[in-house]
């Protein structure tokens, strides 16, 4: 980075000339003097190293290129402390296996630099969104510092970890007051100092009140008030003739349906219901997207409107009419157009059953949550196991070609198409030993080591490539990719005549033709020399993103690292053997382990009758079994336990549950309590003749819960359990 000495000077020119007031006061003038060469003497760096915001400056150049990376004059401490944030700010991060910076980082470096796109999403006024910090700049003349503050801090959806980039691009293209198809509502909060100020309240009643008190919501109502919820959806559902259909006009509906309805309609997850024998489908916005091209079926019986997926939904219907008991399932796989293009997405539903007057099912409710992060992420972390499991039994390169191979083969999802190349160098020679760099014969063509999905001979997968020959369709990205040592990125569209290349390929996952390939290096980790070349085929059913970037990096690591113990010499590889083979026994073991506990608290809190709950520090769900959702089914939406309290307690408790909370939370100490919910309950009907009729009975409930804390004393996560007392309460009362 360049000297410091102009940043000095500049921070004392602006901070000894002009901005300052005159004082009101003759006699406050010297005090005022001497506080001023006091702050004079201060320099801004100063201020900058002890900011516990990351902070970085730069020097306005307009002429930089848009790809280039941003050259750091300095960076405070702060920055330096926060992981891989530097690399990713300045875009040097010498870790990542892709040579192309991602577009949100290309984004961010655009914004740092002045060029101002309006359409940028991560743009909060003059602020800027970027790994979990919110960014903010200032000029001091050809001098821009840049600060940063986390978040989670600001906006509790927008820390590290939450939707994506793409996630966010859709819900924002759709209109305003669109439902969000994908993920729970989340109403960001706001810090202390962000809190709006309020108008004091007035001691005169406002001539609204009365007004506001008694506004309707209702989207079934005849007469359309200005604040019913105003969306393409909500007008099309209104204008569907329902005096043609078998639910009659909406003037004649019932209560129950009117409120189901509009229960339906104001989901932010996709939801519908089934009505009446015929099975009337009512449906909201998000649910769309999972209809496709049966949309537009409002009003229609599911039964003659899809009858091709009828003989598996009547089953579902058949068991719940006869039963009464609500159906769920954790993973549906659905292909559902987005972005133009057909997507791989995974679904958990509940099929819930809705009774009339006389306790019969007179019709169902249908929620659905996407799942596909969670399922895709376990698909890959399960692949990636099994790869770092079998790659550390290679001994040679033979073994590892093949072990490489077999791992792959697991995932014919993410990896439906594969081609490995070793370095031609191995080929004629066993290099029993990794010497200097020098000492290795520069690359001059690869030999391929085995396919996924391309049969023997196939012009993409040549038995030996010529690296200084252009003879082969990817020669000029393999090369690239021996140069750089990093991934390149390959659009199949942009290969000359691409479909006669891609030919007789036997697509693997769901059949259809990749349209990316990414050529990967296999470089060992103890050296600098390219031993092979993985090339995958990237799952067009799934978006090219972070995530699936991230995946290859680790998969590619693995891979270094474990072909870095082959290319050692042959006393190390014999001094090391029993340390792997020991690593190996000890990380399966493990493995076992964990997977055992797993699935014990697994089993044990699904077949529990005690509702179990785990909530991070800042009251977070991350795990709520069964009885759980059987207990608080007012809540089950809610994924905040300060949320949840609002629908479980009456609202004189809510004070105390956030008591308990903060005990939990800010002094560490468990807590057991009794607390009355404002969910009804009815007693046993044996006991019906020690009360009266009009006596109403709320369920009582027992709770326990404990903070789990680290090793250095910080709150990780509290776990709790709750048993219904219901009719323990009831008995001591009668």
């Amino acid at each position: 980075m360049a000297s410091n000495g102009q940043l000095l000077a500049l921070h004392n020119y602006y901070g000894t000339t002009g901005y300052v007031s005159q004082p009101p006061l003759a006699a406050s003038r010297p005090k005022l003097q001497t506080a001023e060469r006091d702050l004079a003497s201060l320099t801004l760096l100063d201020a900058l190293d002890r900011d516990e915001r990351p902070s970085f400056a730069i020097e306005t150049c307009p002429y930089l290129r848009r790809d280039e990376t941003l050259d750091l004059i300095y960076a405070n401490t702060a920055l330096h402390a926060v992981g891989g944030l530097l690399a990713k700010v300045s875009g040097n991060d010498a870790t990542s296996l892709f040579t192309q910076s991602s577009a949100p980082q290309l984004a961010f470096r655009d914004w740092v630099r002045g060029y101002v796109n309006e359409d940028d999403l991560q743009r909060r006024g003059s602020a800027y969104t970027f790994e979990g910090h919110t960014w903010s700049a200032i000029t001091l003349g050809r001098y821009k510092i840049v600060s940063g503050v986390p978040t989670r801090l600001l906006w509790v959806d927008a820390a590290p970890g939450g939707k994506s980039q793409r996630t966010i691009m859709r819900e924002r293209k759709a209109p305003r007051g669109k439902p969000r198809a994908n993920a729970l509502p989340m109403k960001p909060q706001l810090s202390l100092a962000q809190a709006p100020q309020m108008p004091e309240p007035s001691t005169s009643s406002s001539p609204d009140s009365s007004a506001i008190n008694n506004t309707s919501f209702d989207c079934t109502s005849d007469v359309v008030t200005g604040v019913v919820r105003a969306s393409p959806h909500i007008d099309y559902f209104r204008s569907v003739d329902w005096a043609k259909t078998p639910l009659g006009p909406m003037t004649s509906w019932p209560c129950d349906l009117r409120c189901i309805v509009n229960t339906v309609l104001s989901n932010n997850v996709p939801a519908v219901m089934f009505w009446g024998e015929q099975l009337i489908m009512l449906y909201n916005e998000p649910y769309v997207q999972l209809l496709g091209s049966l949309h537009p079926c409002m009003g229609e019986s599911v039964c003659v409107k899809a009858p091709d997926h009828w003989t598996s939904f009547q089953p579902l219907v058949d068991h719940i009419k006869a039963t009464g008991e609500s159906v769920a399932e954790p993973d549906m796989l659905l292909f559902i157009e987005r972005d133009g293009l057909l997507e791989e997405t995974h679904w958990s539903f509940q099929f819930v059953p809705i009774l009339n007057s006389d306790g019969q099912v007179t019709a169902y409710y249908q929620t659905f949550y996407e799942v596909s992060n969670h399922r895709i992420l376990e698909r890959r972390v399960s692949s990636l196991v099994a790869m770092g499991t079998q790659s550390a039994n290679a001994r040679d390169f033979p073994s590892f070609w093949d072990t490489t191979l077999r791992s792959l083969s697991l995932n014919d999802k993410d990896v439906p198409f594969a081609l490995l190349y070793a370095a031609e160098r191995h080929v004629s020679a066993q290099i029993p030993s990794m010497s200097s760099p020098g000492s290795i014969p520069p690359l001059e063509g690869c030999i391929l080591k085995g396919t996924i999905g391309v049969p023997v001979g196939h012009p993409i997968a040549p038995a030996t490539v010529n690296i200084n020959q252009d003879s082969y369709i990817l020669h000029a990205f393999l090369s690239r990719a021996a140069k750089s040592g990093k991934a390149t990125v390959v659009h199949l569209n942009d290969l000359p005549a691409p479909t006669t290349a891609l030919e007789g390929i036997d697509w693997r996952g769901y059949g259809d033709p990749c349209r990316t390939l990414v050529i990967c290096p296999i470089i060992p980790t103890t050296g600098n020399q390219v031993e092979g070349f993985l090339i995958i085929g990237v799952n067009p059913r799934r978006p090219f993103d972070d995530e699936y970037q991230q995946y290859l990096q680790v998969m590619v690591r693995l891979l270094a690292t474990s072909l870095a113990s082959i290319v050692l010499f042959e006393d190390e590889v014999r001094q090391r053997e029993n340390a792997i083979i020991q690593a190996a026994q000890i990380q399966e073991h493990l493995m076992a382990e964990i997977q055992l506990k797993e699935s014990k608290f697994q089993r044990f809190a699904e077949r529990s009758d005690v509702g179990i709950f785990i909530i991070d520090p800042i009251g977070t769900y991350t795990y709520r079994n069964q009885r759980w959702y059987d207990m608080f089914e007012v809540a089950s939406s809610d994924t905040n336990a300060t949320e949840a309290w609002y629908r479980i307690a009456f609202d004189e408790d809510v004070a105390y549950c956030q008591s308990i909370f903060s005990k939990l939370v800010t002094n560490h100490e468990s807590v057991c309590f009794e607390l009355r919910t404002r969910m009804p309950w009815l007693p046993p009907s044996e006991s019906n003749e020690l009360q009266s009729e009009d006596t109403q009975h709320f369920k009582w409930i027992l709770c326990s819960a404990y903070p789990e804390l680290s090793s250095n004393g910080e709150l990780v996560e509290i776990v709790g359990n709750v048993t219904d007392i219901s009719s323990k309460e009831f008995a001591n009362r009668y």
